[in-house]
């Protein structure tokens, strides 16, 4: 369960949701930048994301299949559209949330503990070893990056 606090007076907290999640360790939690979704993961449940302006919170639930591994980590891209998913079994996922299309996986070898986004395209992934990795997810810029390696060898 996740509890949903207002704490914006914080000499009168008040409840408002409780959010259906059955996480019992290894969960986490992120808001978007713009404060509007909130998204939690955990072991064995996968992620789940809500939006935070809805009458219902409880009820504007999205939910990825994504169950089989330990989560190491949860992020919204800068402009809200993607959420990246880190996986104890050397993979991390990006998921169009909104589209509710099968998340992209990618396979980096390495156990992720924490993730974060560099700006649009970019992500910074942190390993339970202490390996550090940025990662682009951009086709087109990953394009662009190959050509430029080409032309100057």
């Amino acid at each position: 369960m996740v509890l949903l606090d207002d704490v914006s007076d914080p000499d009168t907290l008040r409840l408002m949701a409780h959010l259906p999640a059955n996480f019992l360790e290894s969960a986490d939690l992120t808001f978007s930048v713009d404060g509007r979704w909130l998204a939690a993961g955990a072991a064995g449940h996968g992620v789940a994301v809500w939006d935070l302006t809805a009458s219902d919170i409880a009820t504007s639930r999205r939910q990825t299949a994504l169950t089989a591994h330990r989560l190491g980590g949860v992020a919204f891209a800068p402009g809200n559209d993607t959420l990246a998913i880190a996986a104890s079994d050397g993979r991390f996922h990006l998921w169009d949330w909104q589209s509710r299309r099968r998340p992209r996986t990618v396979v980096t070898g390495y156990a992720e503990a924490t993730l974060a986004w560099l700006d649009d395209s970019r992500l910074l992934l942190g390993g339970k070893r202490g390996q550090v990795a940025v990662w682009e997810t951009s086709l087109a810029r990953l394009k662009s990056l190959a050509r430029e390696v080409h032309v100057s060898q």
